[in-house]
């Protein structure tokens, strides 16, 4: 079977992919206009200050950018205070950064202002975060965490308070973070996890997205309240009771409690007893559990401690044997039992389950496939990756 991870060209068997590091299936970027900011602010207006677009110039994102001619010491777009102006919602303890390319006509220092709104759009409080600007273009950023406890949304606006200044300003983003990731030119104000491999799979997030690194490698840091989960009807276009593999990639860290990391939810049956059910043990090791009335179950072996691992789960058809792989190598097999194929569950969720949802440790990312991968298959996938998580 031919392995290829390129961005455009999928593995072969495909049927859900989700990958925090591939730009078209996340992107942290909750900005509406996050390649043409002056559709986002011409409609608020400015003080001291007048916007355009420069079709004479291209930024650093490949793109027109937004010119903005200040006429007096305190000038500033007016995008905020009105629930026009809500970029996503946000809370009390949040953190959030702003990130944008900017040069200007002289060295010059400006600022941005990230705002605390209520539920009526209506700003509380702000932080005011300075930077420099000169004659090249520099990405800028600021960050700023949430102390208002009526704070409902975030709000943003860029300021220049000297005259007779000319700044140019294009790809801005908008994050949950603190510190700014890679530009995502794809808005995505719902924070949604996109699926790349054809289904449309797309799933939500529940609790407070801690998209951070580990080991280097951006990933979604499990938090204990962080979780994603797909619709009902989307967990439908998949069926791992006949047979799959599935593969993530998992930063382990030291004696994690025991909670489900992957899992397609039962409706009628036992906690135990599930389409698939993969779960995170305190010895480090993945557990795993389908089918329902004397259930089959299995082990991965013990994950490397505080280390990106991958970790392959075949499941062979009905009443046949499965197969784990821990960094590519077989690690673990399949205790095949008296069972049962249950009915098709309801929700595929990430990072949660029937033993609670994941508090350590991190993922990148999840694939499943129809194709029941052998050794070798297993073995392209890992060398085709491993260098990209450090091992």
């Amino acid at each position: 079977m031919a392995i290829n991870l390129n961005s455009s060209i999928l593995p072969e068997g495909l049927t859900f992919c989700v990958d925090v590091n591939n730009p078209k299936s996340w992107s942290p970027n909750v900005h509406p206009y996050p390649l043409d900011i002056f559709t986002w602010a011409q409609p608020g207006g400015a003080y001291q200050m007048t916007l355009s677009r420069d079709t004479t110039m291209i930024s650093p994102v490949g793109n027109t950018p937004m010119k903005m001619v200040t006429s007096g010491t305190s000038g500033y777009i007016g995008t905020y205070n009105s629930t026009t102006w809500n970029l996503a919602p946000a809370a009390q303890g949040q953190t959030w950064t702003v990130s944008f390319w900017v040069k200007s006509s002289t060295t010059v220092t400006a600022s941005m202002l990230i705002f605390e709104a209520n539920s009526a759009g209506n700003y509380i409080t702000y932080g005011q975060p300075y930077f420099n600007v000169t004659t090249d273009w520099t990405r800028v950023t600021g960050t700023y965490t949430f102390t208002n406890a009526s704070a409902a949304f975030i709000q943003a606006r860029i300021d220049c308070y000297v005259n007779g200044v000319t700044l140019w300003v294009d790809g801005i983003q908008v994050e949950q973070r603190n510190t700014a990731s890679r530009f995502n030119s794809m808005s995505n104000p719902n924070r949604r996890w996109y699926d790349i491999a054809g289904n449309t799979i797309n799933l939500n997030y529940a609790g407070t997205i801690n998209h951070t690194s580990k080991g280097g490698i951006d990933c979604f840091g499990f938090n204990s309240s962080m979780y994603w989960y797909s619709s009902a009807a989307d967990a439908q276009k998949t069926d791992y009771r006949y047979g799959t593999s599935i593969e993530m990639w998992l930063y382990n860290e030291t004696k994690p409690n025991r909670r489900t990391v992957f899992e397609k939810t039962g409706s009628i049956y036992a906690s135990y007893e599930q389409e698939i059910a993969m779960t995170w043990e305190t010895g480090n090791d993945i557990s795993g559990y389908r089918n329902y009335n004397a259930y089959d179950y299995s082990s991965s072996g013990g994950l490397n401690n505080n280390a990106w691992n991958h970790v392959v789960c075949v499941l062979r058809p009905h009443l046949t044997s499965g197969q784990w792989y821990l960094n590519g190598s077989p690690s673990g097999s399949w205790t095949q039992r008296a069972i049962q194929l249950p009915p098709q569950a309801n929700y595929l969720q990430i990072g949660t389950g029937y033993a609670g949802t994941c508090d350590t440790g991190g993922v990148a990312v999840v694939r499943t496939y129809r194709t029941i991968f052998d050794n070798d298959d297993v073995l392209d996938l890992f060398n085709y990756q491993r260098r990209e998580y450090g091992i």
